[in-house]
């Protein structure tokens, strides 16, 4: 699954606006930070927690 998530093809990345939210399940996704925004513009960061009793992590992984 790696090697499909690496590709270009399968790639998104975020062309960033003032008044931008980008939300993500940590869960199901393999992300990082790019560093191509404007170092001098201040940024917020916020952690939100949601705990789903339904799913197992690892069943969320497969």
């Amino acid at each position: 699954m790696k090697g499909y998530m690496i590709q270009p093809d399968a790639e998104y990345r975020h062309k960033w606006r003032k008044g931008d939210i980008v939300i993500w399940d940590n869960r199901c996704s393999y992300h990082k930070a790019a560093g191509d925004y404007p170092p001098e513009e201040d940024r917020i960061h916020w952690r939100v927690s949601i705990n789903d009793f339904g799913i197992e992590v690892r069943e969320a992984a497969e």
